[in-house]
């Protein structure tokens, strides 16, 4: 069975600074295509409410127009290439063909992966709670506190210390990066990297101490960063790692091993409640580059 793929749409109010904003989301599978955008009308799909827009959308005719461009589209049957020719909306070439649409301000990207199989309820069900996920800003939002695990910035300025990195120029905290697949390109910061003359490694810190959709939304956006900058073919999987704090306690915890999980999907993952293991690991740095 071909599993379901998704597009969030995104809008860049200023295409030098290029800083996109997430404004919707395309979930497709062979059966059923979905679709949900910032300031819709729940009982009326294409039609924007200006007073629940965004204020960073500046042109809201224009919003309006994509909304409607990208509605009228889906529900063709098929989608025509720009060379002329169709693909059927059951095809699983649809969704790379209507990324393909979006121009200007206002992008279609290819997600690459989903987070977790459908459930019962289908595509709609899945197309609500990754709108709430990654878009609806009216949802709950991880706050500062929530974005740091405790103990594990200490923890890691530790690891540079017992691994012999603390002053190593070759280590850069806070690396910011520009990640370029296709047309889109987006602007990454990792918690730490290795470079030496060119980029060996890069690391971020995931906290995993909270649960339900913070735990989510904590784990989705490192491996978002992670699986980009793999298919941008910038480093191989095995240079990107997560860095959890995840002790025997905490390990029995079912959701605390599906993070991990998914985590190791995008990359490796270096568990500093392994002390020993994780020195090892970035002592090797020094050695091999």
């Amino acid at each position: 069975m071909t599993p379901p793929r998704y597009l969030l749409a995104k809008y860049v109010p200023d295409l030098r600074r290029f800083e996109p904003h997430n404004i919707g989301v395309i979930v497709w599978s062979p059966d059923a295509l979905e679709a949900r955008f910032i300031g819709e009308k729940a009982d009326a799909p294409g039609v924007v409410d200006g007073r629940r827009a965004p204020s960073f959308i500046r042109d809201l005719d224009a919003y309006r127009g994509w909304i409607q461009y990208w509605r009228e589209e889906m529900k063709r049957s098929f989608i025509k290439t720009r060379d002329g020719n169709t693909v059927a909306k059951t095809d699983a070439a649809y969704l790379q063909t209507l990324a393909g649409t979006g121009a200007g301000k206002f992008l279609l990207a290819e997600a690459g992966f989903l987070l977790d199989e459908p459930d019962s309820d289908g595509v709609l069900r899945l197309t609500d709670y990754l709108f709430g996920l990654l878009v609806d800003k009216q949802e709950d939002t991880v706050t500062e506190d929530d974005a740091k695990d405790v103990g594990l910035d200490g923890l890691c300025e530790q690891l540079f210390e017992q691994s012999d990195l603390a002053n190593d120029p070759h280590l850069i905290k806070n690396y910011a990066t520009n990640c370029t697949v296709g047309s889109l390109t987006e602007r990454f910061e990792f918690s730490f990297a290795y470079k030496n003359g060119s980029l060996k490694r890069i690391f971020q810190k995931v906290p995993l101490w909270t649960k339900g959709n913070t735990l989510l939304k904590n784990i989705h956006h490192p491996m978002w960063m992670l699986h980009r900058m793999v298919e941008a073919k910038t480093l191989k999987r095995d240079q990107c790692a997560t860095v959890v704090n995840v002790d025997a306690t905490r390990i029995g915890d079912l959701e605390v091993r599906n993070a991990v999980a998914k985590l190791e999907s995008v990359g490796r993952v270096i568990n500093v409640a392994d002390w020993k293991a994780a020195v090892g690991e970035m002592a090797s740095l020094k050695a091999s580059h």
